[in-house]
């Protein structure tokens, strides 16, 4: 190549806006100053894919052959250029090695910016700048496509990758907009560029349920290119993004040139139809979702816990794949541009910044920032960029929403924000966190003890949406064989992350996600095989029992902690009879919200919270699996039933007409024949257990593991018997795990 430096004019080649040519004659001047001109050979490379990036060009004259590798390797070619086009833009954006290679096809000349000529004229002439930047902005995702086309159509041909780019609309999306609408025409589907998008689905009650979130390289609505149905759900972006168009006339037109491309979309239908309705396959955990994430980690105060939370984080999640940590330091390190980092947003330096950011998260699958390392730009841009927004705080701290709250809720962020809690190290039980949730959006919180792997471990896992979830079903004292179940867990060391529970399941979950151990949960079982200290029978014109004394245990068990305050998530479920409705408690009194998942109608009163009527959770969901795997945090779930499909504790003999007297007769008088009848009790627990049975054939999509103890031989109050019912639920545990365990992939820690 031969260069020569740059003629008065020259500028106007790489600079054609109105911003350049309003300038003045002295300053066009200086602009033309910062270029040069190349010329090159025919045959000559003028760059080679991963050399550094020093500068970008334009064609004035020739023409040049860009060529890139696919992620398999494939080489292709991404296309020709000539004069008025440029190329290596990448370079002064973002100082990253060169992503293609570019080779004169014919003798051609190229006017060449230097990245620190880009760097004086962003300082001197932002609005050129700027423009520049802006127009082409587009253009630097045509490398990363390649992956797109690839993945999704199986395309490394040039003219199939030219055929694509073609049929495709290029959209940008702003962060709360509305990509797909619920019940509007389903006439095009999306693949994501950048950015994260929410999908929900509105039931007949007009609530709204979160089905999965998308990151870049997924795609959205792809059953429109296909039926000519309305859309199922809606798409909302999370925070400002790009997406491709791909409408159904266009894809018709390229399918009918490669049809492959039709196999491929109804493949990525079928599967995602599979994941919503179908089993999950074996006992392996799902496969992590293909995009990335993107975690801001903010300080609520003038703690440095933050920063040291984002290194542990990062350091954590590199388990679960690839992972940078970022600060604002490390930004400008990178760029080799001191203080870039606080580039206002709306800049050619910001601008520059916010291409570079993009490059990080298609690199890696975790890109975690610390938004309390700089100034206020660097702050405002981690969180518009963040899909998770993790605020951290001290915990022994003012939990009252200071100026960080009011900025954030001023800024009306659509990504999820939650809560990170640090305690002291030798904290052993968390207190004080409804203050902390109390005026502040949040849809999560944690906490996490410096230095504590399991913690950590679990904090990790759940942001990366890898947490393991336990699910205990009710069923009476057959729910003591959970016991067992959670010391074979322990034993294989299968750390869990998250618990739920109704009824008997219930009872056993809260006092395994306060106590992480099997051990403290056998004395509960002791305290149920005692009938004195659960039964106290009253006049049954309500119920059996008056509930005094089972209120008396469960103030024993738990005391006055909240759910909010345990170190393991937990939630159990309720039935509200007066609206008809599952109340799911996941905050308030940890014996209130265990109390009312066990009132078993007839058997114990039911609880009035706030008005309402409520009792048993197993009335409606006795074993709530589909409610812990739709949580987002959730990737594993193990299902533990203790309700069988057959009942076969003993024959019972009677007509169609049966006298409570005589039955009575036959228990106390020693010579009347004795009458075999199942208990009132063991009907109502059983009635509620066919639920259980029920919902297990449509809920076996929504477990990972399930773990089902042979429990039919014992009655349904038979709790003296727990010790044979806590080594059902170990065998049962040690026979199902060993598969499971060969088919996990690595976890975090």
């Amino acid at each position: 190549m031969h260069e020569r430096a740059a003629r008065p004019g020259d500028g106007a080649s790489l600079f054609s806006f109105p911003e350049y040519d309003a300038l003045p004659a002295e300053d066009r001047a200086a602009v033309d100053a910062l270029v040069s001109t190349v010329r090159v050979p025919r045959g000559e490379t003028v760059f080679r894919r991963g050399e550094p990036g020093d500068a970008m060009f334009v064609v004035t004259g020739g023409r040049l052959r860009v060529t890139g590798t696919t992620p398999s390797g494939a080489e292709v070619t991404l296309g020709e250029i000539g004069p008025g086009e440029w190329t290596g833009e990448m370079a002064i954006l973002t100082g990253q090695p060169r992503s293609a290679t570019l080779t004169a096809i014919e003798e051609s000349v190229l006017v060449r910016l230097p990245r620190e000529g880009w760097d004086e004229l962003a300082r001197r002439y932002p609005a050129v700048a700027s423009r520049l930047t802006e127009a082409i902005g587009p253009r630097l995702r045509r490398a990363q496509l390649l992956r797109v086309w690839e993945e999704l159509f199986g395309i490394t041909e040039p003219d199939a990758f030219r055929d694509l780019e073609e049929a495709v609309e290029w959209r940008r999306v702003a962060a709360g907009e509305l990509l797909v609408r619920q019940g509007d025409p389903s006439d095009a589907m999306y693949v994501v560029v950048t950015g994260r998008f929410r999908t929900t689905v509105r039931g007949a009650d007009g609530t709204e349920t979160v089905v999965r979130e998308t990151g870049a390289f997924s795609t959205v609505g792809e059953l429109g290119l296909l039926a000519d149905q309305p859309r199922s759900a809606s798409v909302v972006a999370l925070r400002d993004g790009e997406v491709l168009r791909l409408g159904r006339d266009a894809f018709r037109g390229f399918a009918l040139k490669r049809p492959e491309a039709l196999l491929r979309v109804a493949s990525i239908v079928a599967g995602r139809q599979a994941g919503s309705s179908g089993p999950k396959s074996g006992t392996a955990s799902p496969v992590p979702a293909p995009d990335g994430l993107t975690i801001a980690v903010l300080p609520l105060g003038p703690s440095a816990s933050a920063s040291a939370l984002a290194r542990t984080l990062a350091s954590r999640l590199e388990a679960l794949g690839s992972t940078l940590l970022l600060d604002a330091a490390g930004l400008d390190a990178r760029h080799g541009r001191p203080g870039v980092a606080e580039a206002p947003l709306a800049g050619p330096l910001g601008l520059a910044v916010d291409v570079s950011l993009r490059e990080l998260e298609d690199r890696t699958r975790h890109l975690v920032l610390d938004a309390g390392s700089g100034g206020e730009a660097w702050r405002e841009r981690c969180l518009r960029r963040a899909d998770r927004v993790l605020l951290v705080a001290d915990a022994a701290a003012d939990a009252a929403p200071g100026a960080i709250d009011a900025r954030l809720a001023g800024m009306a962020l659509p990504a999820r924000k939650e809560l990170v809690l640090i305690h002291a190290p030798e904290t052993t039980e968390p207190r004080g966190t409804a203050a902390w949730l109390a005026g502040r959006d949040l849809a999560d919180h944690h906490h996490v003890r410096p230095g504590n792997a399991r913690d950590e471990v679990r904090l990790a896992r759940r942001l990366a949406g890898r947490g393991v979830a336990l699910v205990l079903g009710g069923g009476g004292a057959r729910g003591v064989a959970h016991i067992g179940v959670i010391r074979a867990l322990e034993e294989a060391g299968v750390d869990v992350d998250l618990v739920a529970g109704t009824s008997m399941g219930a009872v056993v979950g809260a006092s395994f996600a306060l106590h992480a151990a099997s051990a403290p949960l056998l004395a509960l079982a002791e305290t149920f095989a005692s009938p004195g200290k659960i039964f106290d029978r009253t006049l049954p014109l309500v119920s059996l029992m008056s509930g005094g004394k089972v209120l008396r245990v469960m103030k024993g068990l738990y005391g006055d902690r909240l759910i909010e305050d345990l170190w393991t998530p937990f939630f159990c479920v309720s039935t509200n009879l007066t609206r008809a409705r599952v109340d799911v408690d996941r905050s308030g009194p940890l014996w209130r919200a265990v109390r009312k998942s066990m009132s078993i109608p007839g058997v114990f009163p039911p609880v009035i919270e706030e008005g309402d009527v409520v009792v048993d959770g197993g009335v409606v969901d006795n074993f709530p699996v589909e409610r812990m795997a739709s949580r987002l945090d959730c990737g594993t779930v193990i299902g533990v039933n203790v309700a069988p499909a057959v009942d076969k504790v003993k024959p019972y003999r009677f007509g169609p007409e049966l006298s409570g007297w005589k039955v009575l007769r036959g228990r106390i008088l020693p010579f009347v024949r004795k009458t075999r009848a199942p208990s009132l009790v063991g009907s109502i627990l059983r009635t509620q257990e066919i639920n259980s049975v029920m919902a297990l054939r449509s809920g076996l999509r929504f477990v990972d593991l399930l773990v089902e103890p042979s429990v039919d031989r014992f009655r349904l109050n038979e709790y003296g018997r727990w010790e044979e019912l806590v080594e059902a639920g170990y065998g049962a545990a040690k026979e199902a795990l060993p598969a499971f365990l060969a088919s996990r992939p690595a976890a975090a820690g």
